[in-house]
């Protein structure tokens, strides 16, 4: 299971690579269509990838210290899903508004955060979509959105007990099978 997750977090980082150079494309021919100038064209392009690269690395630092944060103030199920995915984007948004402020002050600042903010996005969602094609022991209900944890309340892939047929995160399952599947 680890290794399914490591892969899935690589691809994670991997799309948001991608998402970085599209960005510094982006802001690379945006600036040479506006000034005519392939420097400045160039020095957008610059400022466009460190800005994405920025958003890259406090989304990895909020990826990092969400778990933590969420484990020390006590949070469960729901609540310390959402920490755990709201730390990852203030920290995208927060690096990314931080540097473009110093590229390009408070114009710089706002560009910074939606794209460290978009970046993160992005990376959330490949691994959203990687995660539903790693297995793990829990049964598959099928196509389902909005799924939630009956134990936790979690957001959960339409997975769970064949027996009883509830939808489990997979924690909670863990602890459902050891307590129910011996009956």
């Amino acid at each position: 299971m680890d290794k399914a997750r490591e892969t899935a977090s690589n691809a994670t980082y991997k799309g948001a690579a991608q998402v970085v150079g599209c960005e510094a494309q982006i802001a690379y021919r945006t600036g040479v269509a506006a000034t005519g100038s392939i420097g400045k064209g160039f020095a957008a392009g610059a400022a466009g990838a460190t800005i994405g690269v920025a958003g890259v690395a406090g989304g990895l630092a909020g990826d990092y210290v969400g778990p933590k944060i969420a484990n020390a103030v006590g949070a469960t199920g729901a609540r310390k899903q959402t920490i755990e995915t709201s730390s990852g984007f203030v920290g995208a948004a927060g690096t990314g508004a931080a540097i473009g402020a110093c590229l390009a002050g408070p114009a710089g600042a706002a560009a910074g955060a939606v794209l460290g903010g978009g970046g993160q996005a992005v990376g959330n969602g490949i691994g959203a979509i990687v995660d539903c094609f790693y297995s793990d022991d829990r049964y598959e209900f099928g196509p389902g959105i909005g799924q939630s944890c009956t134990r936790c309340r979690k957001w959960c892939q339409n997975r769970g007990c064949r027996r009883c047929k509830k939808n489990y995160c997979e924690e909670c399952y863990q602890r459902h099978k050891k307590t129910h599947q011996k009956k």
